[in-house]
């Protein structure tokens, strides 16, 4: 009865859970060759056990659904996205155009996906489906559908799923090519619709990673590591697609040849009359893109409401816009809309009447899309391997009117150790995997489509993807490397992979990371209403805020809470406004399903979580948040330091990416590079990061070629003198180690095992 009572006492007692780490008898892991981990279990006041965790890692259909499962951000029509031709791939003779489609893998950097096979289980059996995209993280949904299976458990149809599918298997065991253009479905208020498949983003595309490496031999090895940041170029493929769509406006033949070859791959589309209707695109495209951008008095308005063709100086804006110079092109949103959607009923013959859902508000998504950022705000040139994430979601979602820089672009974080980590994102300020998964969802496209807050986000899926994300194994290097590390394949054995793993190697670099690194990276703070969520240590922005700051670039904390304006004369806290209006969208899709309160506990993971809190990372919170015994955070902070296993696979380094190797990271700030390149994935085991990093000559990035968008300019600062968030400066821990030193931490941090509630099956090994 004792141990009963002081079982619901933990749950509601602030500071509990931290203080029974300190008298609890969980013991740290003892590493092979003697020494002790700083980090100690959490003892799981559930079982009063301390507790141990080991994911299983992704494989079969979990990592098939995890590469291809929709978020509801799925936002090209796919008969489109399957005959567009890229305006920047071109063929060898640099004569004409590949497909768009086509060869992702090489341009953006996008990893093929080694499996699409995956199932449902319906009334106990499986069912097999085949996803449709062919590359990690390219998801496609219907355009309207419901989303969480009700429907197929009723009808026994795997085809009535939200997701689209190459081919499914039927309530009667037939594979079924799923081939239908347009499908009629009832949505989740009873009526019908009709729908297309749409393609999209899912988070895999951003946290899955490649490694390759070259040989002197035909032998040229490539690892995958899940979760991790991917040397991808989001921007660039989004820019690709909508610039390359909206220059063959104005290319009569481009479009001519775009229709004829939707027409052609689809019989169902028969009634497409491709040089007319491209002619009618064309023509209505260049008379409204000419009446919202050009002052041309009335003689000149009447003239661009008789044209027929593109005035030069609109061709003119458009191949400016291609190249990411979007000024014009935001003043034509209104003609983007409506063209997108003339294109699209001359594409599937839809008629007035009939009911085609939000696919109108998805056009309207588009045109926002192609009319680039407001020209009134600064934006840092990101390309690979990261993006400006939560302004992007902000600007999209809560500032659409009044939005803020986009100079806060971060490195693609890896996703592995997601579970029990107490408070999320580099900065900290929320521990709500639900609402992180939805404002991300948003960001990719998702929408909402009603004042009631209805939206496409799929939380079902959203739900799941989580939990696959919890089965991600931290990366261990003999596993990731084991086929280069084989001794009895000398044909593919690389020495250079190997850890030095005698004794006296292990425990220097060892005593150098107990030094350098454990203090800031390892927490034995256990918090949550279970006591096994590690609240890792946050750290001030500059040495200004306080003592132990990195003092590298603060734009991603202090961007974010620039308080949101609703009108010219109100504001309201970033705060309040983030978790507000998410929560909202959330709590509309819990009633619509009817989710209940033991499901809404789950996908929350309110057992180990409690309630879900947003907080001020820079403003500070003098409380703990939402009557949970973590959350409190001191003015000032907004770096969280995490744990340091598995960094090796993380390249480049620092929350903005601006260090290519951790080498250069034990390098003190000035001799960092100011400029290098970040594009390729050939793994440096040495250094650990990337070759191929360095500019010849140190040459400074070209903002005026296309070409150098792969550049890092550590340098770049806006008008105001004020960073651009790109900053290599501070974190200047282990500078000063000499060269061998500085390889003994780099041997030691390849071998460093992950805390237990994310142990490798051989951890006690280690």
């Amino acid at each position: 009865m004792r141990m009963r009572s002081l079982f619901f006492f933990s749950l509601i007692c602030l500071g509990v859970a931290e203080a029974a780490q300190d008298s609890n008898n969980c013991e740290s892991q003892t590493y092979s060759f003697g020494a002790k981990a700083l980090t100690k279990p959490g003892f799981d006041q559930r079982t009063q056990k301390c507790f141990f965790d080991t994911p299983s890692g992704l494989k079969d259909n979990d990592l098939a659904d995890f590469n291809h499962l929709s978020e509801g951000a799925d936002v090209f029509p796919y008969e489109w996205f399957m005959s567009l031709k890229s305006l920047n791939f071109k063929d060898d003779d640099n004569k004409s155009t590949k497909a768009f489609s086509s060869e992702m893998d090489k341009r953006f950097g996008f990893m093929q996906a080694h499996s699409r096979d995956s199932y449902k289980i319906l009334n106990g059996k499986k069912r097999r489906i085949k996803y449709l995209m062919p590359y990690v993280g390219l998801s496609a949904s219907w355009s309207t559908q419901t989303a969480d299976d009700k429907k197929i458990l009723h009808s026994g149809n795997v085809g009535d799923s939200a997701d689209a599918y190459a081919a499914y298997e039927n309530a009667e065991g037939k594979f079924i090519k799923e081939d239908q253009v347009i499908k009629n479905v009832v949505g989740i208020d009873g009526k019908n619709y009709k729908s297309i498949r749409m393609v999209g983003t899912n988070c895999a595309l951003c946290h899955s990673s490649e490694m390759t490496y070259s040989t002197n031999t035909h032998y040229t090895p490539v690892f995958r590591v899940q979760g991790g940041p991917a040397m991808m170029n989001i921007k660039g493929f989004f820019k690709d697609m909508i610039g390359s769509t909206i220059v063959m406006f104005v290319k009569g033949k481009n479009l001519e040849n775009f229709l004829a070859d939707i027409k052609q791959k689809n019989p169902m589309l028969s009634h497409i009359n491709p040089q007319k209707d491209a002619a009618e695109v064309k023509s209505h495209f260049c008379r409204n893109v000419a009446k919202q951008t050009q002052q041309a008095g009335r003689g000149g308005e009447f003239l661009v409401a008789a044209a027929k063709v593109c005035f030069p100086s609109m061709v003119i804006s458009l191949l400016k816009a291609s190249k990411g110079d979007t000024d014009r092109m935001f003043l034509a949103q209104d003609a983007l809309r409506s063209t997108y959607k003339l294109l699209l009923n001359k594409t599937y013959g839809f008629k007035p009447e009939d009911n085609i859902g939000h696919l109108e508000q998805r056009m309207n998504f588009l045109a926002f899309l192609s009319s680039g950022n407001n020209p009134t705000i600064l934006e840092t040139v990101s390309a690979f391997n990261r993006t400006d994430a939560f302004g992007r979601i902000s600007n999209q979602v809560l500032r659409t009117d009044f939005p803020v820089d986009l100079t806060a672009p971060v490195s693609l974080p890896w996703v592995w150790g997601l579970k029990y980590m107490a408070n999320l994102h580099y900065n900290g300020n929320s521990n709500s995997v639900i609402l992180r998964n939805v404002g991300q969802s948003l960001g990719l496209g998702a929408m909402v489509t009603s004042p009631q807050l209805d939206s496409t986000v799929l939380v079902h899926n959203l739900d799941r993807l989580e939990n696959l994300t919890h089965k991600i194994k931290v990366p261990e290097w003999n596993d990731i490397f084991a086929d280069v590390l084989d001794k009895n394949k000398p044909e593919q054995y690389l020495k250079e992979f190997e850890i030095i793993t005698d004794k006296a190697t292990l425990n220097r670099g060892f005593k150098i990371y107990q030094q350098e690194c454990q203090s800031c990276h390892e927490s034995n703070r256990l918090v949550g209403p279970a006591g096994i969520l590690r609240e890792y240590k946050m750290y001030p922005l500059s040495s200004s805020d306080g003592p132990y700051s990195p003092n590298t670039d603060s734009r991603a904390a202090l961007n974010a809470i620039v308080p949101v304006k609703v009108t010219a004369d109100k504001t309201i806290a970033f705060e309040e406004k983030i978790f507000n209006d998410v929560a909202g969208i959330k709590a509309r899709y819990y009633s619509n399903y009817a989710v209940t309160e033991k499901q809404k506990n789950e996908m929350e993971f309110t057992s180990i979580r409690g309630n879900e809190f947003f907080r001020d990372t820079y403003l500070g919170s003098e409380e703990n948040k939402k009557g949970n015994n973590y959350g409190k955070i001191e003015p000032g902070n907004g770096y969280k330091a995490k744990h340091l296993s598995g960094m090796w696979a993380t390249a480049p380094f620092l929350h903005n990416g601006s260090v290519p190797n951790m080498m250069l990271l034990l390098t003190h700030e000035s001799k960092r590079p100011k400029y290098f390149n970040v594009k390729s994935n050939e793994f440096d085991p040495i250094h650990l990061g990337f070759k191929n990093w360095e500019r010849p000559n140190n040459a400074p990035c070209d903002a005026k070629n296309p070409a150098d968008d792969i550049c890092f300019n550590t340098q770049q600062k806006d008008e105001r003198g004020h960073s651009m968030g790109n900053s290599n400066q501070g974190h200047n821990w282990g500078t000063s180690l000499s060269q061998a030193e500085k390889m003994d931490l780099i041997n030691f941090l390849k071998y460093l095992p992950p805390e237990p509630e994310y142990a490798w099956e051989s951890q006690t090994a280690y």
